[in-house]
């Protein structure tokens, strides 16, 4: 495509190879997720691709990485884009402001933006011992020990003063470090810092957690995950139904068809 980036890293060292992973995507850019006609190779290869962005593994150099590219072709995006306040900008100053919370995520490399077409990428470590949890659900039901996990995870989150606007089995990593179940947050563009997260904050994070659960996660797990959530089990009976209110008045997508099945719209 002719691209040529502008590059943000963290380390010079990283510079050379940085600008080397993202020219080797952008020249095999072609088009948003409906044109991009992407073939794996050994240097590039598909991890996942939404409809504004794409997360791609590269190889090059010695080195692996993870980049994820947002060609969001929406003008306000693109012109923000060239205007220097790119999702990808955004993304790397909330991933290095998790680590500085001790909230997991990929180790944050660096950003960059080819102000000629509006495309933006965030480089990032690759984390390929770790599947999203939603595909782990494909091929088995969730055990104790993973919604516990997970409970106390997004709990961590909230009390370091951290909220997901996009909380979802889609923006989280499940993995194993030291024999130990470890998860790290996604989608850090929708990460919303402050002092002390909000039990308002709080139930519309879980909100959108259960909502995107609903249909493939029992009753009595979810339950579960909010017990250990709440470390109380005197709360949990009000945050339940709390919830419950909330799939009912804002049921999305995700849940209304599922409600309307069960007829109880």
């Amino acid at each position: 495509m002719g691209a040529k980036p502008h590059i943000h890293v963290i380390s010079d060292t990283d510079r050379d190879w940085v600008r080397r992973a993202v020219q080797l995507v952008l020249d095999g850019y072609t088009g948003g997720l409906h044109e991009w006609h992407f073939s794996d190779t050994p240097e590039m290869w598909k991890i996942h691709f939404g409809a504004r962005a794409g997360v791609i593994g590269v190889h090059i150099g010695g080195r692996r990485g993870c980049i994820k590219l947002f060609y969001d072709n929406r003008f306000h995006i693109k012109l923000r884009n060239r205007l220097g306040f790119s999702k990808a900008q955004r993304a790397f100053r909330k991933g290095l402001e998790l680590a500085r919370r001790a909230i997991p995520c990929p180790k944050m490399i660096g950003w960059a933006t080819d102000y000629k077409t509006g495309l933006a990428a965030l480089i990032t470590e690759l984390i390929d011992d770790a599947q999203r949890p939603d595909r782990l659900l494909q091929q088995c039901r969730a055990s104790k020990e993973q919604l516990q996990k997970m409970a106390v995870f997004v709990r961590k989150m909230h009390d370091a003063g951290v909220a997901h606007n996009d909380l979802s089995l889609r923006n989280i990593l499940a993995g194993q470090r030291d024999g130990q179940m470890c998860f790290w947050l996604l989608d850090y563009e929708d990460a919303v810092f402050s002092l002390k997260t909000s039990r308002i904050q709080r139930i519309a994070n879980l909100h959108h957690l259960n909502e995107r659960v609903w249909a493939d996660i029992e009753l009595k797990d979810r339950l579960f995950f909010l017990k250990w959530y709440l470390q109380d089990n005197r709360q949990i009976k009000k945050w339940a139904a709390d919830l419950r209110t909330c799939i009912h008045r804002h049921p999305s997508k995700y849940t209304a068809s599922y409600l309307k099945e069960c007829g109880i719209e």
